[in-house]
């Protein structure tokens, strides 16, 4: 697992960069780090979407290449279930799901692409 702690926001900017050059997709990425710490701002300058918010209400966002998922209100793997996470990333890069950890087994099994797993810990 990567960590990175303290980071501004013009370093999130250089380490999103700095990693996604490290790194190979297809890919997950687990983020994960307490609520306001920049998860969103490094998935902002990972993906190069400058309008990403999170999708804290809608769980997922899609994009050309990318999801992006907020699971921090799921509260059952049933509800991971109905997400559908397989079908709709099948055609993407990037799945990056924040708050995805208690389910990490359970996603790893249902993504049917071969997938690079990757995770990532902000701390303040």
């Amino acid at each position: 697992m990567l960590k990175f702690q303290g980071v501004s926001l013009e370093e999130v900017h250089k380490v999103a960069a700095k990693i996604k050059s490290n790194i190979s997709s297809p890919g997950v990425i687990f983020i994960s780090g307490d609520l306001g710490v920049g998860k969103t701002s490094f998935l902002k300058f990972f993906l190069g979407e400058k309008s990403l918010k999170s999708p804290t209400y809608s769980i997922i966002h899609e994009g050309d290449n990318w999801v992006h998922g907020d699971l921090y209100r799921i509260e059952s793997e049933e509800e991971l279930y109905e997400l559908d996470l397989n079908e709709m990333s099948q055609e993407k890069d990037w799945v990056c799901l924040e708050w995805a950890e208690p389910y990490k087994d359970l996603i790893l099994s249902l993504l049917t692409k071969n997938y690079h797993c990757y995770s990532l810990r902000l701390l303040y």
